[in-house]
């Protein structure tokens, strides 16, 4: 099955020849419907559910590794 984004975009060239891409891209984006979007809306739920943090990922720093010398500010 192809990529239905990818045949709208098709759909839209064919309608506008003379059109650039980049132009062609901006009008497919206005009026493009997504189609399944219930079944993915309950998936969401079911993940924010088990996910217990509320679904933030938290930050982590790396330290300085011990290669690395430190710099001095020289007097």
């Amino acid at each position: 099955m192809a990529n239905p984004w990818l045949n709208h975009v098709k759909e839209t060239m064919k309608k506008h020849p003379n059109m650039k891409f980049k132009d062609v891209l901006k009008e497919a984006k206005k009026t493009y419907k997504k189609k399944g979007g219930e079944k993915k809306n309950d998936d969401k739920k079911e993940n924010d559910n088990n996910n217990q943090d509320g679904g933030k990922k938290k930050r982590t720093t790396r330290k300085r590794s011990s290669s690395k010398k430190k710099r001095t500010s020289r007097k």
